[in-house]
């Protein structure tokens, strides 16, 4: 494994281990992030988390997905796990394993209360975008501010069993804070307010050295595009699932306890620390393929949560 240390683009695969437990908030009597509809707090509404950390949703929503026949279906229900730090409704369902709860995300415009953590990446509409997670500090060099097109970047979390994954994101584009200032009134308002006006991040100097990466999506290019795998709702019966597992070994991931955000160069593939498309095009094919035999789906276009 080998870090860049200079500012060239580059073509390569990443790996991205970020907090992967789910929340409970039954656990939490006291919790202010907590709406409970009930005494037997398992219906309810989730305001912002604006807990210590970032923590991952068992989430349903519409959106289109690629099937194991490589047939394109469009909106379908469908659970998968992700990051969406803004309000959801819950619901219990289930007492004992992951997931137990299932969240409907929203949007509650008339919220002004803290908002400590933003939603990265970011799944919903027409293209998955991935802003500043752990891109570092202005005065540092980054790998991850200098990525280039159909660079992947694999987020999910370590676990005793591989590597969990919840999101595979194919950078189509980069763009700096300036290129997303005089675009910003063509974003969704779900995006503007979970990732580029949270905390000023678009308009604070201090973070001007990030980089916004919209996503490569279905219609870019049906072999190599950005995804969450996700199991079909049928018969309005939810499946409870964790997310896909990772063989280490078999993917080239780090090995448990590592605990960090690392390239994955491929050294003995790679030119010059540059990965080739053949070789990005047959990992994501590799990728696809243990979602399938897992039972998921490859699912984007993911509904914009509705704004309450």
């Amino acid at each position: 494994m080998s870090k860049l240390v200079n500012d060239e683009n580059k073509k390569m695969i990443v790996e991205f281990t970020h907090p992967g437990k789910e929340y409970i908030p039954y656990k939490r009597k006291d919790d202010p992030n907590v709406l409970f509809d009930n005494k037997s707090r398992d219906i309810g509404k989730r305001k912002w988390n604006n807990l210590d950390n970032h923590k991952r949703k068992f989430m349903k929503s519409y959106g289109d997905y690629l099937s194991q026949s490589n047939i394109l279906f469009k909106t379908e229900p469908l659970t998968f796990w992700g990051e969406w730090e803004a309000e959801s409704y819950f619901e219990r369902i289930n007492f004992k394993d992951t997931p137990q709860f299932l969240h409907s995300p929203v949007l509650d415009m008339g919220y002004n209360g803290p908002t400590k953590h933003n939603t990265d990446p970011f799944v919903f509409g027409e293209r998955f975008w991935y802003t500043n997670c752990k891109q570092g500090k202005k005065d540092r060099k980054s790998f991850l501010r200098n990525l280039s097109k159909n660079s992947m970047i694999l987020f999910g979390t370590e676990s005793k069993h591989g590597f969990k994954l919840d999101t595979v994101f194919v950078v189509k584009d980069k763009f700096n804070c300036l290129q997303i200032q005089s675009k910003v009134g063509t974003f969704s308002e779900q995006f503007k307010k979970t990732n580029l006006f949270l905390n000023n991040m678009l308009f604070d100097e201090n973070k001007s050295h990030y980089s916004y990466y919209v996503g490569k999506n279905y219609n870019d290019d049906k072999d190599l595009f950005s995804f969450s795998p996700s199991k079909v709702i049928k018969d309005q019966i939810i499946e409870c699932h964790e997310r896909v597992i990772l063989d280490v070994e078999q993917f080239g991931l780090q090995k448990l306890g590592a605990g960090s955000v690392c390239t994955r160069l491929f050294l003995e593939k790679s030119n010059n620390n540059n990965l080739d498309d053949d070789f990005l095009y047959d990992y994501w094919k590799k990728l696809a393929k243990a979602c399938f035999d897992q039972g998921f789906v490859l699912g984007f276009n993911f509904e914009l949560p509705k704004i309450i």
